[in-house]
């Protein structure tokens, strides 16, 4: 931020922009920001530049002695935005000696006029032009999220990508995790996808997502929440019926194995396994799970039918254990000659 107060204000009706810079709030008495005007000789900075302000186009313009390629300077007209307070374009005229220039003016829809020294530096002379450097500036819409590929994940997950749908994305739209960016990728005005690391899944808790478009205009869409739940085991078979092929009573039928994993995040604690019903002792169970299954784990269920009687016969198998829905069952039938 420049420390000179510069020799020239101009007012925008609400704010006070100076010749050095700077932007002040003359309610407040407080300086709230400042754009990037710079020389070739600090020396001589309160004085050097001229200024002028186009509300309707949102542009601060001054003009004045810069550094222009190497050792040397140039009279050079520059454009800020309003909001923004950035650089948003430059033109150079290297013939116009310098070190002054004075009286900028805007004229019509794109003309500029000052007065600066002649070429031959022995009088001066009022220079005309036109540029696109007066054309308006084109604010940011403001965002909006309206939908989100995924609500939750549980804690420890891997990275994943995360589509935002909503309107006034532009190819500069960042996502924010908890208020801090992530890789953003632009897919159309009304979707952007975020690449969601594993760390900020590392542990349970609720999270903001926004997303950010920079200035002018633009700012900060609304919040939607995404849910990091805790770690939690599951349960699931390869199959949750298995039917016999008639079997004579006093035999025994070849083993049906089932496979059984824990796809969830934590340990599976298994406290049963039983088969139950009226026709219980018609079927036969061993298994190899024990009583913790590692998150990711298998392990196997091995089912034998031995028909007491004959005609239909069905039982249940049974799991107890920490996951949701305990117990889980698988149904068993079959026939006995």
């Amino acid at each position: 931020m420049n420390t000179t107060t510069g020799a020239q204000v101009v007012s925008d009706g609400t704010l006070l922009y100076t010749s050095a810079g700077e932007a002040w709030n003359p309610a407040t008495q407080t300086q709230i920001g400042s754009f990037p005007v710079t020389t070739y000789n600090a020396t001589s900075f309160p004085n050097l530049y001229s200024l002028v302000m186009d509300n309707s186009a949102g542009h601060i313009f001054t003009i004045g002695d810069e550094t222009y390629r190497a050792n040397s300077s140039s009279m050079i007209l520059s454009a800020y935005g309003k909001r923004s307070l950035g650089l948003t374009g430059a033109l150079a005229f290297p013939t116009i000696p310098p070190p002054y220039a004075q009286s900028l003016v805007r004229w019509g829809s794109n003309g500029f006029a000052f007065i600066a020294q002649a070429p031959n530096a022995d009088s001066e002379a009022v220079y005309l032009l036109t540029s696109s450097l007066a054309a308006a500036v084109v604010s940011n819409p403001v965002q909006k999220i309206t939908s989100r590929s995924s609500s939750s994940a549980p804690a420890g997950s891997s990275g994943f990508q995360l589509t935002l749908n909503g309107q006034g994305f532009t190819e500069t739209s960042v996502v924010n995790w908890n208020g801090s960016p992530r890789q953003t990728i632009y897919a159309a005005s009304s979707v952007l996808t975020a690449l969601v690391p594993a760390t900020d899944l590392a542990s349970s808790g609720s999270v903001s997502v926004t997303v950010t478009n920079p200035a002018p205009g633009g700012g900060n869409s609304n919040e939607v929440q995404f849910v990091v739940t805790p770690p939690a085991p599951l349960i699931s078979f390869s199959s949750a019926t298995v039917i016999f092929p008639a079997q004579k009573i006093g035999t025994s039928s070849p083993v049906h194995m089932i496979a059984v994993q824990n796809p969830g995040t934590a340990t599976l604690n298994i406290s049963a396994v039983q088969i139950s019903g009226a026709k219980a002792s018609s079927f036969r169970q061993t298994d190899n799970c024990g009583t913790a299954l590692a998150a990711g784990a298998n392990c196997s269920l091995f089912l034998v039918f031995a028909p007491t009687a004959t005609g239909s016969l069905s039982a249940t198998v049974a799991f107890t254990d920490n996951a949701s829905g305990s117990p889980q069952t698988i149904s068993l039938s079959g026939t006995g000659n």
